[in-house]
């Protein structure tokens, strides 16, 4: 599957979290489409690392895996 860049629900986006549903409003464009923004500013202020953690759910694998895509892009 090609990853790309989407526009992201701005409802997903807490106070000190991002929450939605998995395959709805969140999966792995919006996944690649946070990752880019993150490199992004992680560039910005110089850091050239990022340390990606997850949970045991079955949809952990994938969505982190398209959070690191879309570090590496930038």
């Amino acid at each position: 599957m090609k990853l790309q860049k989407v526009f992201i629900n701005k409802r997903v986006f807490r106070a000190y979290d991002i929450r939605g549903i998995v395959a709805k409003e969140l999966a792995e464009n919006e996944f690649y489409t946070l990752g880019l923004a993150l490199g992004l500013e992680l560039k910005s202020i110089q850091r050239e690392a990022a340390f990606i953690a997850r949970d045991g759910r079955l949809t952990s694998l994938a969505l982190s895996t398209a959070l690191g895509e879309g570090l590496m892009a930038q």
